[in-house]
């Protein structure tokens, strides 16, 4: 007997209406079987590769947050690096501000037993060539006091010279620092103090002079631009000039002087930042 080659379905209504059938070539019925079987099993993989991809993606995600918190807390790190490097840096200037310098045993015998109010201090800023009766003051006066201390670097840069004393005088040696920096970039006043004079002349150029409390007297040379005037009163680390190349000079950079009592001292000793 001859399988027949069709299949037929009948569909019949439930309302007893009239009924009608298909007939479906039974090749044509296996392929739609077979379509189907393949569609569901696609469909499962692509549903599981989907849920793949998506679980990837939200580690990426993840991964990438956390990438971003460590940048951050990496940046917090430096942050806090440098800012301990600043405070060690001040603890030590503080330190020699206030502590008195180590007295040999002869002295220590010969010392008298009272000791003069300030006297520990007076001591102790000695080297930064300041008075004795300059020691005696309040906390709020010590703050002033370190502040007129001609003590940050005067601009972004980079020493190019050191300050030297010649065997026959200052005159023969270079009177302070040079910081080599960019045309243009902001020179700032190291202390609070008055502008005492501006001057243009062949070998220094621009300058501007600052007298400060306690016998500090700073000059700035070779600028491009004074953004002070005479008399000005300023600030510790305001803009008062612009580097540049005025006078006898070669290339764009600051002459940096301190003065003490009228004597010219190494301003590489009184910064709080030393720079290289």
């Amino acid at each position: 007997m001859n399988k027949s080659k069709h299949y037929t379905l009948m569909f019949i209504p439930d309302d007893n209406g009239k009924t009608f059938t298909l007939k479906i070539k039974r090749y044509v019925l296996h392929s739609i079987i077979i379509f189907t079987i393949f569609f569901i099993i696609g469909l499962i993989m692509l549903l599981y590769k989907s849920g793949e991809i998506a679980a990837k993606l939200q580690l990426m995600h993840l991964m990438k947050i956390e990438n971003e918190q460590l940048s951050r807390e990496n940046q917090n790190f430096k942050r806090l690096y440098r800012k301990l490097e600043d405070v060690e840096r001040l603890s030590a200037y503080i330190h020699k501000l206030a502590v008195p310098a180590v007295k040999t045993s002869s002295e220590i015998k010969n010392k008298k037993p009272e000791i003069e109010k300030g006297e520990l201090a007076g001591e102790a800023v000695n080297n930064l060539g300041i008075t004795r009766s300059q020691t005696i003051f309040s906390s709020d006066e010590s703050v002033d006091m370190v502040s007129s201390i001609p003590n940050i670097p005067p601009v972004e840069g980079w020493i190019t010279r050191q300050f030297s004393e010649d065997s026959l005088g200052l005159q023969a040696g270079h009177l302070g620092l040079d910081f080599a920096a960019a045309h243009g970039t902001p020179i700032r006043a190291t202390a609070y103090g008055t502008v005492e004079s501006i001057q243009n002349d062949k070998f220094y150029g621009l300058s501007v002079t600052i007298r400060h409390d306690h016998g500090f007297v700073t000059k700035y040379s070779h600028c491009s631009q004074i953004l002070i005037k005479d008399q000005d009163n300023v600030k510790r680390g305001q803009a008062i000039a612009l580097v540049g190349s005025t006078g006898r000079s070669t290339a764009p950079h600051l002459h940096y002087e301190i003065l003490k009592d009228g004597k010219n001292v190494d301003p590489a000793n009184y910064l709080l930042v030393h720079q290289k």
